[in-house]
């Protein structure tokens, strides 16, 4: 991350009390700085947006972790508050978020910011509301992990071997085919990119108007980031709980389908986006990334200067999507998958300007 820009983050959270949503779309705004196909001007809008936005607020939370000293490096910044995120799960995807988000600044602070940084993040934490039945305690996982038969734990972590997670019957059922996958040598980064592109399936069919599936989304990308800097059973922890909050959102999110369109036309993307009509754009993001995968992000980020939102919350789920897609590719080609989970956001936005 750019020094001048993180500082112009680290002065506007600690304005703040909490450390949540609009500190992550502003640690994201900052990383802009670093994506060539962005263009200067639209990057500049987005951060100055970000800047503008209410920090984030958050009741005083006491916790014994403010006494303690605060950690040289971002490895013993995770070490340390990562057994706090295990404890508070009512958004771990956020969470998990957050402490990523304050890792990408803690090279950035002062020695006397960095504890403040600390308490904020605590706060936003232990804020975090949410129903009961869509948070994985650890107290409930350590009853799980009674119920896994001894050969479990010997799959490789994919889509197809995951998919059933989506549709199991229970919470339970969801969280024994996870732990299909959780044996001796677990590829931690690869189980976050499986959750990852099993949250882009659900977004490629539903509305996501609060936000939880590209928080979600955002969510798995920032663990498999913290994999080598957090210990690996609490890692396992964390991903269990997402693994949860994944089927929690399909089986009770009241997710909103996407209508199909009967348009079977082929557009550009920047016109399919303008239409409005989701099908029509997701069609185009995946042709042009088949036919020309080179020209899809400064295409991309042509229809994000022209349909950028004016209220946060918007503006943050555009940003995790984007910032996702980026780390998926690996600075390669965007899949096909990804490209589509964009433009349907794009489509939305556009929708929603569309005459009634």
């Amino acid at each position: 991350m750019h020094h001048a820009t993180a500082r112009l983050a680290i002065a506007r959270i600690l304005t703040g009390s909490g450390l949540a949503g609009n500190a992550t779309a502003l640690v994201l705004a900052c990383r802009l700085h670093n994506d060539p196909d962005c263009p200067d001007e639209l990057r500049r809008s987005i951060l100055e947006r970000c800047l503008a936005a209410e920090p984030d607020v958050a009741a005083a939370f006491s916790h014994p972790l403010n006494q303690q000293a605060v950690p040289e490096d971002e490895a013993g910044l995770c070490a340390q508050l990562i057994p706090a995120l295990i404890a508070h799960p009512a958004d771990q995807a956020l969470n998990a978020t957050a402490l990523w988000s304050l890792v990408q600044l803690w090279p950035h602070c002062g020695a006397d910011e960095r504890p403040l940084l600390r308490t904020r993040l605590l706060n936003g934490i232990a804020a975090r509301r949410g129903e009961d039945a869509a948070a994985l305690t650890s107290f409930q996982l350590r009853e799980w992990q009674k119920k896994v038969p001894t050969h479990y734990g010997t799959l490789t972590p994919s889509v197809a071997s995951l998919r059933g997670v989506i549709g199991s019957d229970d919470a339970l059922a969801a969280y024994l085919l996870l732990a299909e996958h959780l044996g001796m040598q677990v590829d931690l980064e690869t189980l976050c990119w499986v959750l990852g592109s099993l949250t882009v399936h659900l977004l490629h069919e539903n509305h996501d108007f609060r936000g939880e599936l590209a928080g979600l989304l955002i969510g798995t990308t920032t663990c498999e980031r913290l994999v080598p800097l957090v210990p690996t059973e609490a890692m396992v922890t964390v991903i269990s709980q997402l693994n949860h909050r994944l089927w929690y959102l399909h089986a009770h999110g009241r997710l909103r389908p996407i209508r199909k369109s009967l348009d079977q036309s082929q557009r550009p993307l920047a016109s399919a986006i303008a239409t409005g009509d989701i099908t029509l754009a997701q069609r185009a993001a995946r042709a042009l990334v088949s036919q020309q995968p080179g020209a899809f992000w400064s295409a991309a980020w042509q229809a994000v200067g022209e349909w950028l939102p004016s209220d946060q919350r918007s503006l943050l789920r555009l940003l995790t999507v984007l910032d996702s897609a980026r780390w998926r590719a690996d600075d390669g080609t965007v899949s096909m998958d990804d490209a589509s989970a964009i433009a349907a956001m794009l489509a939305e936005l556009a929708w929603q300007r569309l005459p009634t």
